[in-house]
């Protein structure tokens, strides 16, 4: 049973050789598995003739901001959002919430886009910058714009389910892709105990099961359980023809560069 201690004794001979107790592993599940908690910031309001204009796009955040138990997710938008620009086709979030949901009130929304400074409105595809998105369980690294996975988490779960829509451009071969990956991390060494990984890029208009089977490696069936992360990625196709939608010519407000599209809800580890 999960998180049960027990006693054991070993007789031999009618010899007590040992006797001890031990304790298994509880089963843990991720916070904000059901893509529930979210919050939002604005993006760049401005003036312009006395109006007040904007904002256009937000900062999005995957937990709730005044609540610790709902964090422990996170995005790479801070990296394709400015607060220096006005427009959603130059700042955008790769990640959001959604109200297209299997269950609850919400889901995320993952999705590749186009940012930068250097982009505008000229009804064509060419964004100077185009990114996945990410939702995944541990840090933002400001310095080297990047994910810095991992996430406190003393269990082995056998597998992942996790419930996903997909809208991708037809002929451009793109796929998301589902990583987890179970660590031990002890004195500044990471050891892997465990891997699962999905991939697909098939269009789905209703939301599908997804499972991830987690394979356990013989090298680290000593050691305990002390992080995991688990990674969703909306795709890994990047080029201007990858995209889904692109602005409008001369739409200064909400048009938007963005590809392929990942929706993720009620996350789930099962233990077996």
């Amino acid at each position: 049973a999960s998180n049960t201690e027990y006693a054991y004794r070993v007789r031999l001979g009618g010899h007590t050789l040992d006797a001890g107790r031990f304790r298994t592993e509880e089963e843990l599940q991720v916070p904000n598995a059901g893509m529930e908690s979210w919050y939002s910031e604005d993006g760049k309001i401005w003036k312009e003739l006395w109006i007040t204009k904007g904002p256009y796009w937000y900062y999005w955040y995957p937990w709730n901001a005044s609540d610790v138990s709902t964090q422990g997710w996170n995005t790479i938008n801070l990296k394709t959002t400015n607060a220096d620009w006005k427009y959603q086709y130059n700042a955008i979030s790769g990640t959001m919430r959604t109200d297209d949901k299997h269950s609850g009130n919400y889901a995320a929304l993952i999705r590749t886009v186009g940012w930068g400074s250097g982009n505008s409105a000229v009804g064509l595809a060419n964004a100077a910058n185009i990114d996945p998105g990410y939702l995944y369980l541990g840090n933002y690294d400001a310095a080297a714009q990047k994910p810095d996975f991992g996430y406190s988490f003393p269990s082995r779960p056998s597998t992942l389910g996790f419930w996903y829509k997909y809208t991708t451009k037809e002929g451009i071969g793109d796929q998301f892709s589902v990583d987890v990956v179970v660590e031990n991390r002890e004195n500044g060494v990471v050891t892997e105990l465990g891997r699962g990984n999905f991939r697909e890029g098939v269009n789905r208009s209703a939301y599908a099961h997804g499972v991830v089977s987690i394979k356990y490696n013989h090298v680290g069936l000593h050691l305990k359980a002390t992080h995991i992360y688990i990674s969703f990625k909306s795709g890994d196709n990047t080029s201007n023809n990858s995209l889904l939608e692109v602005p409008e010519f001369a739409n200064l407000s909400d048009g938007k560069y963005v590809g392929s599209q990942l929706y993720i809800d009620d996350i789930e580890l099962i233990y077996e």
